[in-house]
């Protein structure tokens, strides 16, 4: 670890795909509450995008790059 991540997007759609919304995902999706213009619901959303990162899944998927 220590070098560059590099672009973000194509990690967090290719961890998206692995991985869905499961337990040991590195995302997780914002099911409740509105921030006045969008509902949290499951899956995509254009006011939260995939949601949330967990940190811990985060980082160990990055090192296992």
């Amino acid at each position: 670890m220590g070098g560059r991540i590099g672009l973000w997007n194509p990690v967090l759609y290719r961890y998206k795909k692995t991985y869905g919304y499961s337990s040991s995902s590195p995302l997780i999706d914002l099911t409740a509450g509105h921030n006045q213009c969008y509902k949290g619901s499951p899956g995509y959303k254009p006011g939260t995008g995939f949601g949330v990162p967990n940190v811990a899944n985060l980082g160990a998927g990055l090192a296992s790059r």
